[in-house]
């Protein structure tokens, strides 16, 4: 009886182990969506970059001369019954994906992630994906760990006021040497707008370099921040010379 115990343990452990989540940044070497196929070359012209932190992640696909941003979608994932499965919160290309769950077959390793399966949507029937993610290495320590993680907007103003005309969700995933952020109607789920790079923080003065951004800024340009962490797990973050303050808190 002891003896049988201790093997469904041991199997149960394995199983356990062997359900790990990707976390951090990635960055697609190759890739084929639907017929087409895209090689390392087209990987140089074209980023699509996923950045998975505590069950949440955002993709995003930039870079191209002739369209900087091509678009962005993100929200929940996990791994189920051997299968790697995101419940998707937003998309830019594709509305009929908001709420839907896709699996994926998929295969971790230390320094990459590979995931392929199936999307039927109306915009895309019977759409084949595959990507192939190498894991973005940090080029120098980070200095200050305490923005890892991902966080939700609780609220923002700009001079004193509310800039959003309409009630938006809006979330920020920290993970070095990356960051990316998404906002999205919360009641239409419909996409708003969206902005990533890289970052690094020392405490207090935080410098996002900006590689995408739906809204008007220089490309490559330092985004300059300061944080202050409140006692209620909250933190404010002052931009702009002060006339943009938003409070973010971490997402559950």
């Amino acid at each position: 009886m002891r003896k049988t115990t201790f093997f469904f343990l041991l199997l149960l452990f394995s199983q356990v182990a062997g359900a790990q989540l990707p976390q951090g940044p990635y960055i697609v070497t190759t890739a084929q969506y639907g017929d087409f196929n895209a090689s390392p070359l087209d990987a140089m012209k074209e980023h699509v970059v996923k950045v998975f932190k505590d069950g949440y992640y955002i993709t995003a696909s930039f870079g191209n001369s002739f369209k900087p941003f091509r678009g962005s979608s993100g929200g929940r994932y996990s791994v189920r019954d051997g299968k790697y499965v995101e419940t998707v919160q937003f998309s830019s290309w594709d509305t009929g994906l908001v709420n839907r769950v896709l699996q994926f077959d998929y295969k971790l390793t230390p320094d990459g992630f590979l995931q392929k399966g199936i999307i039927n949507t109306g915009s895309y029937k019977n759409h084949y994906l595959l990507e192939d993610y190498k894991k973005i290495e940090p080029p120098v320590p980070l200095q200050n760990s305490q923005l890892e993680g991902v966080w939700m907007l609780k609220s923002t103003y700009w001079d004193d006021a509310d800039p959003f005309l309409n009630p938006i969700e809006e979330i920020k995933i920290y993970a070095y040497p990356r960051f990316a952020w998404a906002q999205y109607n919360a009641v239409t789920r419909e996409f708003v707008g969206a902005g990533g790079g890289t970052y690094r923080f020392d405490g207090t003065n935080l410098v996002e370099v900006i590689e995408y951004f739906t809204y008007e800024m220089a490309l490559g340009s330092e985004f300059k921040v300061e944080v202050r962490f409140n006692d209620d797990g909250t933190i404010q973050q002052t931009s702009w010379g002060g006339r943009m303050v938003e409070i973010w808190k971490r997402a559950n």
